[in-house]
């Protein structure tokens, strides 16, 4: 929780007094598609990611109510193909549809989120058609919501997890 909500919204606070006064800059996040979902052993990561978003998107409103030109950004990447996550395993259909993203692919997403208009606002999901996915399962009875996550790897995915083994991600 520390690195992933509150290393983030400390950054925010000790740079955003100075660029409201500037009026100028962008904030840009990157939370994870995992604060929009739900999965065995994750209950940490996903809580975090999840504050997070809803942190930015506080902001969003809180610069939008003042006027201000500081621009937002918020990118929540789908699994990104990186040590963190090695090891973890997807449905077959998941996997095919959804490969992990390389680092690249969301570092270039990032860079081009900076040099957006000044007092744009921006939200994002890469893949773009996962945002899709998610809303849908947002707006099914949970029963069905469970069965898709858990079809998708929610349940066993991490079971072959070769990340940290040191701590615990359930409490």
């Amino acid at each position: 929780f520390g690195i992933n909500t509150l290393g983030p919204v400390l950054l925010v606070r000790a740079f955003l007094p100075t660029m409201i006064n500037k009026d100028s800059g962008r904030i840009v996040t990157v939370a994870s598609l995992a604060g929009r979902s739900y999965a065995v052993r994750l209950a940490v990561y996903c809580g975090s990611k999840a504050a997070l978003i809803q942190a930015h998107n506080c902001l969003r409103l809180e610069l939008r109510r003042k006027g201000s030109r500081v621009g937002t950004s918020l990118l929540m990447p789908w699994q990104v193909d990186t040590k963190m996550f090695a090891g973890v395993q997807h449905w077959w259909p998941v996997q095919v549809l959804f490969p992990p993203l390389s680092a690249l692919t969301v570092a270039t997403r990032i860079v081009r989120m900076v040099a957006e208009a000044e007092g744009r606002h921006t939200v994002e999901v890469l893949p773009w058609h996962l945002h899709w996915a998610v809303l849908l399962t947002e707006c099914m009875p949970t029963a069905i919501s469970d069965a898709i996550t858990e079809l998708a790897g929610g349940r066993h995915g991490m079971d072959t997890w070769a990340g940290n083994t040191k701590t615990s991600s359930t409490t």
